[in-house]
């Protein structure tokens, strides 16, 4: 697997640019390598669109482009996991207990 391009490289923007350079930047590129834009190579161009836009949703997301400074590509795209039922340190007996009236359940 060949490894991604810095996000910033890809837009061509400095690492302390703010929101509006990347914008600028990410529609100048989007438009330039719009595959409805480039019929005779649609497959390359689709690629770097993807690649552009990749890059562009992580940079304007404040949590995403922390994450991505300080960690790189190395787990951006993993959603964190969720756990059904009572928390783990919740205990058993205030989840058994009535909605009414708790104080005359461990009377």
């Amino acid at each position: 697997m060949a490894s991604k391009r810095d996000y910033y490289e890809l837009l061509g923007i400095s690492r302390d640019a703010d929101d509006e350079e990347i914008k600028r930047a990410y529609r100048k590129l989007a438009r330039k390598y719009h595959p409805d834009l480039n019929p005779e190579n649609t497959d390359w161009a689709t690629r770097m669109f993807q690649q552009i836009q990749e890059a562009y949703e992580t940079l304007i997301d404040a949590n995403k482009r922390d994450h991505y400074d300080r960690f790189g590509h190395r787990n951006l795209n993993v959603r964190p996991r969720t756990r059904s039922g009572p928390r783990p340190s919740a205990s058993p007996f205030w989840t058994h207990a009535p909605d009414d009236d708790v104080w005359s359940y461990i009377r």
